[in-house]
């Protein structure tokens, strides 16, 4: 019985040891992909200070937390920001996390949480707007002709 105990303590550590440093070891690949996947997607350039993955913090779902957001215009606005945000906050399932990324299926968020935002929405006066960055179908800018595979299933959003 003894033998059974401290098995599954170092088990149990083991699991836990790998929950801290698995996040360690693909941060940077982490920060490369998602600044790459989102400028794909839009007509800005995206910087943010820092990017955090734990599995830890917010157990038993995945927490990535991204520091220092900026969304800054580009052509027509150009250098104009739209978005200045201190934090965001993603939580999704461990499980489907790691299975979205070793199968490159769809990742289902379960909470957004937006610290701080400062958002500056402009018109000009021909009827264009500064918000609407995103890359249409049709755009040959765009030469990813992959589907995007984002499914959010939202429980909280602040």
């Amino acid at each position: 019985m003894k033998k059974i105990l401290i098995a599954l303590f170092v088990f149990i550590v083991l699991i836990f040891t790998a929950l801290i440093i698995s996040p360690v070891l693909f941060e940077d690949d982490i920060k490369t992909k998602f600044k790459d996947l989102v400028n794909e997607q839009v007509n800005a350039s995206i910087e943010f200070n820092d990017i955090d993955l734990s599995f830890i913090r917010s157990f038993p779902k995945a927490s990535i937390k991204i520091e220092e957001f900026k969304i800054i215009n580009t052509e027509v606005f150009n250098g104009s920001k739209l978005a200045d945000i201190k934090g965001i906050e993603l939580k999704m399932d461990i499980m489907g996390l790691i299975n979205s990324i070793r199968n490159n299926s769809q990742i289902n968020i379960q909470s957004i949480i937006i610290e701080d935002p400062e958002i500056n929405l402009m018109i000009l006066k021909n009827g264009l707007s500064n918000w609407n960055i995103a890359i249409s179908e049709g755009d040959t800018t765009n030469n990813n002709n992959e589907e995007s595979d984002i499914s959010l299933g939202l429980e909280v959003f602040k």
